[in-house]
């Protein structure tokens, strides 16, 4: 190879396999005093790595994307120095001791499972605006930090748009399709053109599987590629629940099978399962006050008819005892409205001062965590406004 350098990376004493592939081979090295992670990538099974790696190269760096320190080729193989990350995001399916769950008991996921996916998501929309578009986006490249931060490694899988167009021409490689856009069907050695909708569809398949605890949204076994060319669909049950109803709408959203129905992922980032606490609590609060005094007697009804999706059997069954008890107090509640529910949290919100000392503690000072955790679904209604 031209890298003196990494030659003697590979040499080094402490250095260990990271990943091998019929089409790459990985190992931790040493370089210039800091660990990292030594790619060899064949040019016969990846021919636009060398230009993608010139392009990622001068990018500027972001916090969700691995960064390219440098980068060589001879005819062969194209050998890439990158950020070393501490694990990539399937060794999370089973963390490692010291790693944390990214997943509760019955089988949802946490907070942290979604902050990784939004880094991801921001990650692509670096690329897209850097003019550079992915080819597939298996979970294998996405990578976690230490402070679990997701990013982004995928050098060989980068396609350049050209000047004046959107979207890219690539040549389909045949093989599996599990990670690709539908528009990527294509015989091998045929032509097929992928843009930044293409990549929507890709996060549409990672989100699935980071959210479902890794299960692909077109089934784990054989005819998944068929299913893919149907846009048959098949949630995981986890996705099938009231309580995940913000995340199934984004997904089933990303995969259309028309590329000019997907959100942009611009779209995607603004949607309420990526909010805050406060952020939940702030809509929830105004979108309750635009329901009563500025809403159209349609959005009124548009509203309670999400009400199935949000809730199953009544909201009081998320809600502590004494807190029910408190709202009881006051006036009679319909616990199948999804209006009234808004009202409810409106109500508790602005007289939280003035609740019992024994209710404050169950909602907490900042209630905004009970709320948004409790009923983070509700803000569906953000469709309707």
């Amino acid at each position: 190879m031209l890298w003196p350098e990494v030659q003697q990376s590979w040499l080094l004493p402490r250095q260990r396999p990271l990943r091998q592939t019929v089409a790459a081979a990985g190992l931790l090295a040493e370089y210039r005093g800091q660990h990292i992670a030594v790619k060899k990538v064949r040019k016969d099974t990846h021919p636009n790595v060398d230009r993608a790696a010139q392009t990622y190269y001068l990018l500027p760096v972001h916090s969700n994307i691995v960064t390219l320190y440098d980068w060589r080729e001879d005819v062969d193989y194209v050998c890439l120095q990158e950020e070393l990350c501490s694990l990539p995001f399937t060794a999370l399916l089973h963390p490692p001791r010291g790693w944390p769950h990214l997943w509760d008991a019955s089988g949802h996921a946490k907070p942290q499972c979604y902050q990784v996916l939004q880094d991801v998501v921001q990650g692509i929309c670096h690329l897209h605006n850097n003019k550079l578009v992915l080819g597939s986006l298996p979970p294998s490249r996405i990578m976690v930090t230490d402070a679990l931060e997701g990013r982004i490694c995928g050098i060989e899988n980068c396609h350049k748009i050209p000047s004046g167009r959107d979207y890219v021409d690539i040549v389909s490689t045949g093989g599996s399709r599990a990670w690709s856009s539908p528009e990527q069907d294509k015989p091998a050695g045929q032509r097929c053109s992928i843009d930044e909708s293409s990549n929507t569809f890709l996060c549409g398949l990672v989100a699935h599987y980071m959210v479902s605890g890794g299960h692909h949204p077109f089934g784990d076994v054989g005819g998944r590629t068929e299913k893919m060319r149907k846009g048959l669909i098949e949630l995981h049950s986890t996705l099938k629940e009231h309580n995940s109803a913000l995340a199934r709408n984004l997904i089933m959203a990303m995969l259309r099978q028309n590329p000019a129905d997907r959100p942009s992922l611009t779209a995607c980032l603004a949607h309420p399962v990526f909010w805050a606490p406060k952020r939940c609590l702030d809509f929830l609060i105004e979108f309750s006050a635009w329901l009563e005094h500025a809403a159209a007697p349609w959005q009124q009804q548009a509203v309670e008819g999400l009400a199935s999706d949000v809730f199953r059997g009544g909201w009081d069954q998320r809600l502590d005892g004494d807190l029910l008890d408190n709202l009881e107090t006051h006036r009679w509640y319909d616990y199948g409205s999804l209006r009234q529910l808004l009202q409810a949290i409106r109500n508790k919100v602005v007289h939280h001062r003035e609740l019992p000392h024994v209710l404050r503690q169950t909602l907490g000072e900042c209630p905004d965590g009970y709320w948004s955790t409790r009923m983070r679904s509700t803000t569906s209604g953000y469709q309707v406004t």
